[in-house]
């Protein structure tokens, strides 16, 4: 069955089906930037419950790389 939907598919991109040939580039042209990407936007505040007197060295150097490659985007 597989083999027969395959060869459908590819009777029906050949014909130049606009459905099929989306379907078909969406799968198997992904290297060539043919993908669907979902963009999220986010508006709201970040709660962090975690107080900062309770981070390790380490852990404040990392969030301190954070906000700088934040403040650079």
């Amino acid at each position: 069955m597989l083999d027969n939907a395959e060869s459908m598919l590819y009777t029906k991109v050949l014909a130049g089906s606009t459905p099929e040939l989306l379907f078909f580039l969406k799968t198997q042209g992904k290297r060539r930037g043919y993908v669907e990407k979902q963009q999220v936007e986010h508006s709201g505040g970040l709660e962090i419950s975690r107080k900062l007197e309770t981070l390790s060295d380490e852990e404040l150097e990392q969030l301190a790389d954070i906000a700088k490659r934040l403040e650079g985007d």
